[in-house]
């Protein structure tokens, strides 16, 4: 059985950890400000990362 995961946004603000290069190349600007998607699965956050 397949199961697809809901792409969520963070606030650049609102991280409180330190980024990686993956995680700012995966990231966008949505109104002028940073944005950076995550998928939660039992209520934890698993940010994304891009590679190039």
């Amino acid at each position: 059985m397949s199961k697809t995961a809901l792409i969520e946004w963070e606030y650049e603000d609102n991280l409180d950890f330190d980024l990686t290069k993956g995680m700012f190349l995966a990231s966008e600007i949505v109104y002028g400000v940073r944005m950076y998607p995550y998928v939660s699965i039992n209520n934890d956050r698993y940010y994304l990362e891009r590679t190039k």
